[in-house]
């Protein structure tokens, strides 16, 4: 995120000052000509991972509150079969089932009111799973859900925080209209009139009490998931507000008439996310490639391959234990299960009525899976041989 320069007084003191926000929602400001911070800072402690050589502590601006939801926030939110991580949590090949809080306050600028003397920032709080391998080099970071059914969606914060003690003045809850939380998450503008304008996360455009948060005024633009800042400017003595919105640039001033758009519609959530492949067999263990200074590899040990199968009624559905771990795969609902299997183990499993069936691995419960089963075309019977079936 872009620092930000403003002036200050501390202890009766005018300062030259630079704020800026750490990732995690904290608010850092220093004196920009000394590089003094004007406010305390403090080391805490933070959990460890010898293996990746992680710093002992981390500074914390003392009395400061980030602008994000605590990571308790998230406890009754986490999927069935995964831990809560928090912030400071490394990756660990021993805890591959962890769910952990990415506080993500990142690109979108600040707004500084200098009447007020409160920064305006914008945040998205989100889980994200952190995968390793035997190899101490390659772990993958996993956002919105991929692999989790009912994945909780993020959470988009904008607040307003008091330069002179980093303590959140107030905040406001925005809808996120992408899974990812990276979208309406535009800076904010300040104005000498006492207003934040601001994206509200819904397509629309917002203005709110610099002091309250309180929303005074909004506009429907028609498009939800920008990333824009507004801006303001003028021309031949009257203020202007610009906004854009997708293809198109939004200006504003006082006694407009243009006329709004209308609502949009929060998107359809989906339970189960990812590629469907028709196919009747379906293996323990994938390899995937990770993103790194050139190609790597791992073997996931607790991903279903492929993690939605499509079938039609009355196919017979081959799962093999391909990995190096006993699994037991049971459905969600209770109505079947293979069994205990050894490693290369096969079990055969037949589905006569429409429908969708979550599975599990019992051993390793954040192994999940999908079969979907669509009813047969001209009442034809899909063979148990594992050969794929035409949509």
């Amino acid at each position: 995120m872009s620092p930000v320069l403003f002036d200050a007084k501390t202890g009766g003191r005018a300062r030259k000052a630079v704020a800026v926000m750490r990732g995690d929602g904290y608010l850092f400001v220093y004196d920009r000509s000394t590089g003094e911070p004007l406010t305390p800072i403090e080391e805490r402690s933070v959990p460890q991972n010898p293996v990746l050589f992680t710093a002992p502590t981390q500074p914390f601006p003392r009395g400061a509150e980030s602008i994000l939801p605590p990571c308790d926030s998230w406890k009754n939110k986490v999927p069935a079969g995964f831990l809560l991580g928090c912030v400071y949590d490394p990756p660990s090949h021993d805890v591959p089932n962890r769910l952990a809080q990415f506080a993500s306050v990142r690109i979108a600028p600040m707004s500084f009111s200098p009447k007020t003397g409160y920064l305006y920032a914008q945040g998205t709080d989100s889980l994200m799973q952190l995968g390793t391998a035997d190899d101490p080099y390659v772990f993958d970071i996993t956002g919105g859900g991929y692999r989790v059914p009912n994945f909780p969606p993020p959470t988009v914060v904008v607040a307003a925080l008091d330069s002179r003690t980093g303590k959140v003045v107030w905040k406001k809850e925005l809808p996120s209209y992408d899974d990812s939380g990276l979208k309406s998450n535009g800076g904010a503008l300040s104005t000498g009139g006492g207003l934040v304008f601001h994206q509200g996360g819904d397509g629309t455009l917002q203005a709110y009490s610099a002091t309250t948060g309180e929303t005074l005024w909004r506009f429907q633009t028609d498009f939800a998931v920008g990333d824009a800042s507004p801006m303001s400017y003028a021309v031949d003595g009257k203020q202007y507000v610009a906004f854009i919105a997708g293809s198109k640039v939004w200006a504003f001033t006082l006694g407009g008439r243009l006329p709004q758009a209308a609502p949009i519609p929060p998107p359809p959530r989906e339970d189960v996310k990812g590629p469907i492949e028709d196919t009747n067999q379906i293996e323990t263990l994938t390899l995937e490639q990770i993103p790194a200074s050139g190609r790597r590899y791992r073997l996931n040990e607790y991903a279903f391959n492929p993690y939605r199968a499509r079938v039609r009624t009355g196919s017979s559905v081959t799962l093999i234990n391909n990995g190096y771990l006993p699994h037991t795969i049971v459905g969600q609902d209770g109505s079947w299960t293979t069994g205990t299997l050894a490693p290369t183990q096969v079990k055969t499993v037949t589905f006569e009525r429409a429908g969708s069936y979550l599975y599990s691995s019992k051993e390793f419960p954040w192994s999940y899976g999908q079969i979907i089963v669509v009813p047969a075309a001209n009442g034809s019977r899909a063979g148990a041989d594992g050969t794929r079936v035409a949509q």
